[in-house]
């Protein structure tokens, strides 16, 4: 079978952390990465910052340390599960630009072969308990989509979720599945949190898989609440419990080619609004 069509297995993996302890957080997302893969699941993804608690409710200068490069001993450790077993894992960590000394809140997207490549998160917010801006700068690579042994997928963090424009240009790059890795614990985002799949994916003819962190840390509770919405804006599969766990889903590729014929979020889509000119996208084309 070849990559972007047929079936493909994705996971949301809603883990809980430890604070101060990365190495035991790191060995929770292995474990849950070998279960996710043992029940079949080809695509997986980890919260927000999976490798330490969410540090960014208070500002202190010694959360620093936590910042690794890509790749780097975090995304080696998983490159090496990776190839073992035959996935691929979004992997979002705390990342230094070593060269230039700049912060950002990535996203490694790790294969069987190593790594694929990274998202750094666009938009920064700085509201009460989320004090992201004094670590983190804007992304600057844009909105790549990554090529991954099976699909074409995206990935957006956390805040950004809110700005539809991050799925339009996945989805206009050619995007089939677009990762959410999020740490939300706040009752506006639990009121906006499926909606906003559900729009943002039937609008762009996607599949959105949105992971959570869940448990107790600081002055938050995660709300866990992973799910993963269609093309259609339907409702794949959800935890609804808030306690670590997986969320399988099959999803059909072929149906996305279905879906942009007959609406269009793409197809009427006025590309030059993105900066684009509709060469980038690989749109579907005709079969004989």
């Amino acid at each position: 079978m070849s990559a972007g069509t047929g079936t493909v297995t994705v996971a949301a993996l809603q883990i809980s952390r430890r604070t101060g302890d990365k190495d035991a957080n790191i060995a929770t997302a292995i474990a849950a990465v070998r279960a996710a893969a043992a029940d079949g699941a080809a695509i997986l993804a980890l919260p927000e910052l999976f490798s330490t608690e969410y540090f960014c409710q208070v500002y202190d200068p010694r959360y620093f340390a936590y910042a690794e490069t890509i790749p780097g001993p975090t995304t080696e450790r998983l490159a090496a599960v990776t190839r073992e077993l035959g996935v691929t894992v979004v992997a979002p960590i705390f990342e230094i630009d070593a060269d230039r000394q700049v912060y950002f809140n990535s996203a490694a997207v790790i294969g069987p072969d190593g790594l694929i490549g990274r998202y750094r998160k666009r938009h920064i917010p700085n509201i009460p308990n989320g004090l992201e801006k004094s670590y983190f700068a804007p992304g600057n690579v844009g909105y790549p989509v990554f090529e991954t042994p099976r699909a074409r997928i995206g990935v957006v963090i956390c805040y950004d979720r809110h700005f539809p424009e991050c799925y339009r240009h996945l989805a206009l790059g050619g995007a089939q599945i677009v990762f959410t890795c999020a740490n939300t614990p706040t009752p506006q985002s639990k009121r906006l949190w499926v909606p906003e799949m559900m729009v943002n994916a039937s609008g762009n003819g996607i599949y959105i898989v949105q992971t959570n962190a869940v448990g107790r840390e600081g002055s938050f509770d995660f709300f866990g609440l992973s799910t993963v919405v269609g093309p259609r804006g339907e409702l794949v599969g959800q935890l609804e419990e808030p306690e670590p766990g997986i969320l399988r889903a099959d999803l059909d590729l072929d149906v996305i080619r279905e879906v942009r014929l007959h609406y269009g979020g793409i197809r009427d889509v006025v590309w030059s609004d993105f900066g684009l000119d509709g060469s980038q996208s690989p749109w579907p084309k005709a079969t004989t």
